[in-house]
């Protein structure tokens, strides 16, 4: 009996494991409300959905620290804050930091009071703050291949609901190395977040 119960505990944990993969879980027919979004992944999970909000707490801190609402700007824009080149940028993380990106949107969203897209008392009332100073030779393909596969993920919701939101996005401290990232990046931007994108150097404190 006691040689069973390992075999036992493997046995379920791979249960769980196939269960939790997204090819099991809802489809998109049994998600209320995606069918406005075509293209939209089974394994996000929207703000609409009554576990949006624990799913958002229950994501590590270390990921919301990486895409966060940071409050708001001088010019009262609310700004969603996005580090590129931390360590969690990467493949193995790309579907949690899409899921952190949606709830940070969210946070915004609700901040500003936007509700349904291009209503024009709420457009443009979003800075996005992308500090890219750990951007580096090494490590600019993984994350930008990291941002991709995040934009593709979120891209069928934010899209249409979103794209009027940023009214700035700024760059800062961009490396050498962050043209080559924003060239893979840029094609899968909507043509309103291109036009906002502003590449931007952080003052740096006078020397005594």
């Amino acid at each position: 009996m006691r040689r069973e119960l390992p075999l036992v505990f493997a046995a379920s944990a791979l249960l769980v494991h196939y269960l939790l993969c997204p090819k099991f879980q809802m489809t998109l027919q049994e998600r209320p409300g995606l069918d406005a979004f075509p293209g939209a992944v089974s394994w996000l999970v929207y703000p609409w959905e009554p576990r949006f909000a624990s799913t958002c707490g229950g994501i590590p801190s270390s990921i919301q620290d990486v895409v966060r609402h940071a409050g708001q700007d001088g010019d009262h824009r609310e700004v969603l804050f996005v580090r590129i080149g931390d360590e969690h940028m990467t493949q193995r993380d790309a579907q949690v930091l899409a899921q952190q990106t949606l709830c940070g949107l969210d946070s915004v969203a609700k901040s500003i009071g936007w509700t349904k897209p291009h209503v024009r008392k709420n457009m443009f009332r979003m800075s996005v703050v992308v500090d890219s100073s750990q951007l580096s030779m090494a490590n600019w393909l993984t994350c930008a291949k990291c941002m991709l596969a995040v934009i593709k993920a979120i891209q069928p919701f934010v899209s249409p609901f979103y794209d009027r939101m940023p009214g700035l996005i700024s760059v800062v401290d961009p490396p050498f190395v962050a043209t080559k990232a924003w060239y893979m990046v840029r094609p899968w931007l909507g043509q309103p977040t291109r036009e906002v994108v502003r590449f931007v150097q952080s003052e740096q404190p006078e020397s005594d």
